[in-house]
């Protein structure tokens, strides 16, 4: 956590509401939370759609699918992580959707956040493919999707006029050029070596009946997009070609990042939240026990917060919370973690750090603070708890000891820092 932390305020309900794509958080096998664009693809109302089991509205030939990979994943199990299914909407039409679902923990217990697309357009133009040729033709150029087909080596064969204009190129400046040099990135934002996964997919097309990945267009702009592949054989058995067949999630994309965020980070600050401390902190004790390696926690808060709220207002003490993240960022490294605990409260993991090296952190951290104050904030100073992890301890007894210092620190008349091991 290098640097400055730009501090972004965003109104994820809003997002949430109005995107694109339905999304739908699920527990026990029943919907807790559906977006507008989910009741629109179903047909149901908010008011009908919250509680609804699930598997009401599966196709039959698609629930055990859904099901299995469900309890599978709330229970850590390998699942897929993304995949295609049919459900049943309120007036009777069967709809295809693509999901993709992630975990999270709603009233301390496990759920499913799932954001789904509508893809029964694409499955009907795959069932459609084996037309006759000129139907084949006038289907593919009018399709609102990219088809794509390209060799092994890379080579593109053919693209479709929707396709071409989606990458922003004429479509003769495509057919006879690779992938690898025109609609596929080296690199994506993530790091993935994208080159890697297209000589993959080559090698071996059957794991990419589905993938998502990260795409470039001519004016260098990336975009998202979720691939069907079926590979082509010729009478020996050689694969000769991939046909690919795709549809823009960049907008999914982006809100499912921003979820994912919400879902870690405190929404004030930035930094991470609570309860992704927590999971952070239950991995580097493990790691700690397991290799024998020093682990060290921060805890501070501000000093008299209330009556900065008291005195300058609310906004005044949220400014104060931002400003002292990304001062608190700018002194830790990249492996540490930096939460908001709560409230003014915040808390800090140091690993491989012996108690020197977290005390000479926690000094420099109340040295910053103090010197923040000017025109446009108040000034602030923060106590500061340190402790060191104790092999084979609980957790609780950890933060206890923690909060323990913190405690001494404020006794002391506040603006230090105290030390227990």
């Amino acid at each position: 956590m290098k640097g400055n932390i730009k501090v972004v305020d965003i109104d994820y309900r809003l997002i949430v509401e109005n995107a694109e794509e339905g999304i739908a958080i699920i527990q026990d096998e029943k919907i807790i939370y559906a977006n507008p664009r989910l009741c629109e693809l179903t047909g149901y109302t908010r008011e009908e759609i919250l509680g609804f089991d699930i598997k009401e509205a599966i196709h039959a030939e698609d629930l055990e699918r859904v099901i299995t990979n469900f309890r599978n994943r709330i229970a850590g199990k390998e699942a897929e992580e993304k995949y295609d299914f049919r459900v049943i909407t309120k007036n009777g039409e069967v709809k295809w959707f693509h999901v993709r679902p992630v975990v999270i923990e709603i009233g301390g217990r496990p759920a499913t956040m799932n954001f789904l697309i509508d893809v029964t357009d694409r499955k009907d133009f795959e069932r459609r493919l084996s037309m006759s040729e000129k139907n084949y033709r006038e289907l593919v150029e009018n399709v609102n999707s990219i088809v794509l087909r390209w060799k092994p080596d890379g080579t593109i064969t053919f693209i479709n006029e929707y396709g071409a204009w989606f990458f922003e190129y004429k479509r003769e400046d495509l057919i006879g050029k690779n992938v690898l040099s025109t609609i596929v990135p080296k690199m994506d934002t993530e790091g993935r070596d994208l080159h890697l996964m297209i000589n993959d997919i080559a090698k071996n097309p059957q794991r990419y009946i589905h993938n998502e990945n990260e795409n470039v267009t001519a004016t260098g702009r990336r975009v998202f997009v979720l691939w069907r592949n079926k590979p082509i054989f010729d009478e020996n058995g050689e694969l000769s070609e991939i046909l690919s067949i795709g549809s823009d999630i960049t907008d999914k994309k982006r809100i499912e990042k921003e979820l994912m965020f919400l879902a870690t980070h405190d929404a004030l600050t930035g930094i991470k939240n609570r309860g992704e401390f927590e999971r952070i902190l239950s991995i580097e004790i493990g790691k700690a026990d397991r290799y024998n390696e020093p682990l060290a926690l921060i805890l501070f808060d501000i000093d008299n917060f209330k009556k900065i709220n008291d005195s300058y207002g609310h906004s005044t003490g949220d400014k104060v919370l931002k400003r002292i993240a990304s001062t608190v960022s700018s002194l830790l490294r990249n492996i540490d973690t930096f939460a908001r605990w709560g409230g003014e409260e915040f808390v800090i993991l140091l690993p491989h750090t012996l108690m020197s090296g977290a005390v000479r952190t926690a000094e420099k951290i109340r040295s910053a603070v103090e010197d923040l104050g000017g025109e446009e904030l108040p000034c602030v100073t923060v106590s500061l708890g340190v402790t060191l992890y104790r092999k084979g301890e609980t957790t609780d007894s950890f933060l206890v000891r923690a909060d323990r210092a913190l405690y001494e620190a404020k006794g002391k008349g506040k603006n230090c820092v105290v030390s227990l091991y």
